[in-house]
């Protein structure tokens, strides 16, 4: 007889995701007494405590419940599966797909990637998590998330990527910059000014790199792993930045107009990859969202090829 429900398992990996059976019960769209309820149910018939409760502060993992929420993870992904292969059946995917995202591709991309979903495949629902790769990695090596879009440099060779888009840098600077009408610039012209560096792994490893090919080394004034403190930066005329990403507008959140240029020299363009573990199996839902991230960097016209081919007879 089965006597533990997927609905304490589903609240089991939310209060251990959340911290705390109140931010557990807002994620879950439900009461905190039922999520509490739902824990006591399964530690009582389990015979064990998955918690420790801290009054005002939230709870933490119990030993036996760390080595128990791979196994709840897993079971629940199964299930996911399961369900995604029923819908199969009836030619409409379904399910959860949690992806990760590097912040600044977060803003980027995944608002049209998953408007895209949401238009062709509206029971594929994308829970998102925002982090840098020394933050997302882990969680995909957990299972805590199923997919990854992130920069390339910082890949380990563990695990498997899909190059999404080759992404050329360019310059960075105040609109009354005296370069900020040009049409490139040398990094060798900007080599004795204040730079802003983007400081996360990724950031520091591959615009230091652009440097150090040139042969040059930055006077760094100020580090930032938020896209737009430095973009506020360089709008204030403290400095240049080298970055990756662009918005549609060139305007910093306090007003200032910034200018974007091209460098000069011949650098690598940074690679936005859409990463997975290779051990892992690739589900329908996941797939789908693959091939998704692919024709939305390509143009949206590719994305109702796969409504069409979602409708037709297999």
């Amino acid at each position: 007889m089965i006597r533990v429900s997927l609905k304490q398992l589903s609240y089991f990996a939310g209060v251990a995701d959340a911290g705390s059976l109140a931010a557990a019960a807002r994620a879950l769209h439900v009461s905190q007494p039922s999520v509490s309820a739902a824990l006591t149910a399964l530690e009582r018939t389990l015979g064990v405590d998955l918690f420790l409760r801290h009054h005002a502060q939230g709870v933490t993992l119990t030993r036996t419940g760390r080595q128990l929420l791979d196994s709840a993870r897993t079971i629940l992904a199964e299930v996911e599966d399961f369900e995604a292969a029923a819908q199969a059946v009836t030619r409409d995917p379904a399910g959860v797909l949690w992806v990760g995202c590097y912040p600044t591709l977060a803003a980027v991309l995944m608002p049209a990637i998953i408007g895209q979903l949401a238009q062709h495949y509206p029971r594929i629902k994308i829970r998102m998590v925002e982090g840098t790769e020394d933050e997302l990695l882990p969680k995909l090596e957990q299972g805590a998330i199923e997919y990854a879009l992130l920069f390339g440099e910082k890949l380990p060779e563990t695990v498997k990527r899909i190059v999404i888009e080759k992404c050329p840098p360019h310059v960075l600077l105040s609109s009354k910059h005296r370069f900020a009408r040009r049409s490139s610039v040398s990094l060798r012209d900007l080599q004795d000014e204040p730079f802003v560096l983007m400081d996360t792994p990724a950031g520091r490893e591959y615009f230091l790199k652009l440097f150090r090919d040139t042969g040059i080394e930055p006077q760094i004034a100020y580090r930032s792993p938020s896209f737009e403190v430095i973009r506020g930066l360089v709008g204030q005329g403290l400095g240049y930045s080298l970055l990756v990403t662009r918005p549609r507008f060139d305007v910093t959140y306090d007003g200032f107009q910034l200018s974007c240029v091209a460098i000069k020299e011949a650098v690598e363009p940074a690679l936005i990859c859409l990463v997975r573990m290779p051990t892992a199996r690739q589900t329908q839902i996941g797939a789908i969202f693959q091939e998704v991230c692919l024709a939305t960097r390509r143009g949206t016209r590719a994305i109702p090829s796969l409504a069409r081919r979602r409708a037709s007879p297999r």
